[in-house]
Parts: C-alpha cells; structure tokens; sequence
C-alpha cells in the first residue's frame, strides 16, 4: 500500500516518466512475488510432483493449475471436450487429468464414453485467475461467503476444488471407470 500511495504521489509531482514507471515496476514485482504467494494464488499442495512422477499430464477443459507446467518441468496438454482430437489423444493417454470441480462430470461422462479406465486420485483448494488476474475465487461465490471470509478473517472456503485422476487407455487398466468417484 505504502509503494502505491508512492506512486500515487509521484504522479501527481510530475517527475520524470521513467521514474513512475520503475516504481510501477516494483510494485508489480512485489504484487506478483509477494501478495499472490501469500494468498495461495496457484499453489499447488506438496509432494503432488511425487504422485505424478513422470508421467505425461493433461487438464481438462481449462489451463488450470497454471502453474504445473513448471513445477514438473513438463509440458501440461490441455484437453478440450468438444474436440476429436483431444478425445484421441485423451484415450491414448496413459497419466493424469486435472479437472475443475465442475466440469467433473462432464469429465467422468466423456470417460465413460471412450472407455477409459479412472480412479480419482486426489483433489486440492487453490485460488486461480479467471480471466482477470484480481477474479481469483470461486465462481459460485456468493457475497454471504465473502462476507464470511472477512468475519473469519480466512479465504480457504472460497478456493476453487481441482481434482485429479489418473487415466489408462481402456485395455490397459482395469474396467473402464473403476474406481472413479466424485
């Protein structure tokens, strides 16, 4: 707030641009590098590297965790329902699925659909961008939950669910969705 207020000062004194800009700079750095990590902003939970080894990784209808391409040092496919392509490389897919809580059944559905084998293997909280970098909670939030969140003084219950499951093509695992659970 402090950096804001400086920039709001400097502004309004007319100095020299670049030194407006390099103060926006720093806040920026300080917005991105601080506050979001202390929110939890696309934190993702400890030791999910080790459950997912290497094995390849895709999100469903979404980019989200946004972050996981980097912590596992892969690349994440996005897959998108509606497209045959995706459907082909999701049957072939021999690894895990992120999911956003509500898109689930469709997720499961789909599976269903190409006969192939889930098993829910976790699920965790995190707030995420969506499309707008300040619209991080859940969609569904309502103003009696953030209302809430103040008198708790705690955000946890407004974090987006992201599950994950873990995906064989049908054949190679056992019956198609056994295990899959909500």
């Amino acid at each position: 707030l402090l950096m804001a207020a400086g920039l709001l000062v400097l502004t309004f004194l007319r100095i020299r641009p670049y030194w407006t800009g390099a103060i926006v700079a720093v806040l920026f750095t300080c917005i991105m590098g601080g506050l979001y990590p202390a929110l939890g902003i696309n934190a993702l939970p400890s030791g999910l590297q080790e459950i997912l080894g290497t094995k390849p990784v895709a999100a469903f209808n979404s980019s989200q965790p946004s972050m996981l391409s980097m912590r596992l040092k892969q690349s994440v496919r996005r897959i998108r329902s509606g497209e045959k392509k995706d459907q082909n490389t999701l049957k072939r897919l021999d690894g895990f699925v992120f999911v956003r809580k509500p898109d689930t059944d469709r997720f499961q559905a789909l599976a269903k659909k190409l006969r192939i084998s889930v098993h829910k293997a976790g699920e965790f909280q995190t707030f995420y961008s969506r499309g707008a970098w300040i619209r991080f909670a859940r969609e569904d939030a309502t103003a009696q939950d953030w209302k809430r969140a103040f008198r708790k003084r705690s955000l946890n219950h407004l974090k987006p669910t992201i599950c994950y499951y873990r995906i064989s093509p049908a054949g190679k695992g056992s019956n198609p969705n056994m295990g899959s659970d909500r």
